[in-house]
């Protein structure tokens, strides 16, 4: 199944929260969640804590260029140490561009980045797609959501409606 037709089993997109979890392979030894919130899965604390239980690292991206809601983010999190280490980069316009950054930098990040002087210059599309790369996941690899997947349904909040197109 095609990361498309995957894609496809989330629908509809609604808001607020999220009603469905999309699990699926990929060919890198990570798994990838969607979700059908318009932001996603939002916070990700379940999909975070699951990894925790596992002691296995956890990456949060986000890509979403909407004008006017543009947010990138970069969050990885090991817990397969002894002590969890976390990194969180990410850029935001929510009627101006914010910037934040927590934790020490990895070893592949482009440090020179993050004095940039136009905030949304400091984390980009590409960026994030180098940064996974680093860690094994090729997010522009053809064919790279190919395997097995899985829908979950969660629970919505009462007041999450489909979104209109």
């Amino acid at each position: 199944m095609t990361l498309s037709e995957k894609i496809a089993l989330l629908k509809p997109v609604v808001h607020p929260g999220f009603t469905k979890v999309l699990l699926t392979e990929t060919a890198s030894g990570w798994c990838c969640a969607m979700a059908n919130g318009m932001h996603g899965i939002g916070s990700a604390d379940h999909v975070a804590m699951t990894a925790e239980a596992m002691r296995k690292p956890f990456l949060r991206v986000v890509l979403n260029a909407t004008k006017g809601a543009e947010s990138f983010q970069f969050c990885h999190t090991d817990f397969a140490g002894t002590t969890k280490a976390e990194r969180v980069v990410y850029v935001h316009n929510e009627g101006g561009w914010r910037f934040f950054e927590h934790g020490t930098p990895l070893a592949f990040e482009k440090p020179e980045a993050s004095r940039a002087k136009r905030k949304r210059d400091r984390l980009t599309v590409d960026m994030i797609g180098d940064y996974c790369l680093a860690l094994g996941i090729d997010l522009r690899a053809e064919g790279f959501f190919d395997g097995a997947c899985a829908i979950v349904d969660h629970p919505p909040m009462p007041q999450t409606r489909p979104v209109r197109a």
